[in-house]
């Protein structure tokens, strides 16, 4: 584990002394809730975070990297890449490796500028490697539109993600939905806040939650947060996490 430390604090160390761009950074971070926004044309993006949780008698660390870039003002593809430690101290059991490999793009038909909505439509395809023990992969291909209201009142935004995903498990496949709800509250020009409730079927399995977090742009191009929550299903009741992350523009 040093060597992920080390990286991750050479990475933050890089961002906190980076200079200031032109553009101003929109992240989907922090929380479940993809943006409604885009980045612009021909702009790089860094987002991702450390999440701890430890449901039953096991911990688990998952790290998150994104990679967005837009190739122009309304249309972007990214790419993501997990990475998961999961452990079962009393039994000595642990494991890690590669959790997720993930594609996807996105498209906006609606800006704020236009309308008082933003409206985007996100495909998302998943590789699946759960290192839980569970010893099973999964192929999941995700639809779903990102929403944002804007006409609530200064600096408060109401965003939703509503779709559904298709999975290939067992030699067949499952459609199941999912849907995320977020409420955001800018504090000042560089603070703000957010809660969350979210819910997602996943091999007929429903596991639904809140969040809530906070996040502060330290940069016009770099954005730290942190946020944390709870999620139950018919396995585990009540199971918390929390999360770190960071967020970075190239110009």
């Amino acid at each position: 584990m040093n060597y992920k430390s080390t990286v991750l604090t050479a990475l933050l160390l890089f961002l906190a002394t980076a200079g200031f761009g032109q553009n101003s950074i929109v992240s989907d971070r922090p929380g479940f809730t993809f943006s409604s926004s885009t980045m612009g044309g021909n702009l790089f993006q860094y987002q991702g975070g450390l999440t701890f949780s430890s449901p039953g008698a096991s911990n688990n660390y998952l790290w998150e990297n994104d990679f967005r870039y837009g190739l122009t003002d309304r249309f972007e593809v990214d790419a993501t890449l997990s990475y998961q430690v999961f452990s079962i101290p009393d039994l000595n059991i642990s494991a890690d490796g590669v959790n997720m490999f993930r594609i996807g793009t996105r498209y906006q038909f609606l800006n704020s500028g236009e309308s008082a909505v933003d409206l985007t439509g996100i495909v998302q395809y998943d590789f699946l490697q759960l290192s839980n023990e569970v010893g099973t992969n999964f192929n999941r291909l995700r639809a779903f539109g990102s929403l944002s209201y804007n006409d609530l009142g200064e600096n408060v935004s109401l965003n939703f993600n509503l779709g559904l995903s298709t999975i290939d498990v067992g030699g067949g496949q499952e459609i199941d939905p999912f849907y995320t709800v977020n409420l955001g509250v800018g504090l000042s020009d560089r603070t703000s806040i957010y809660v969350e409730h979210f819910g997602e079927e996943f091999v007929n399995v429903f596991n639904y939650g809140f969040t809530g977090g906070f996040a502060y742009l330290a940069k016009p191009q770099l954005q730290l947060d942190i946020y944390g929550g709870v999620t139950d299903n018919s396995f585990s009741s009540g199971t918390g996490f929390g999360s770190i992350g960071v967020s970075y523009l190239f110009n």
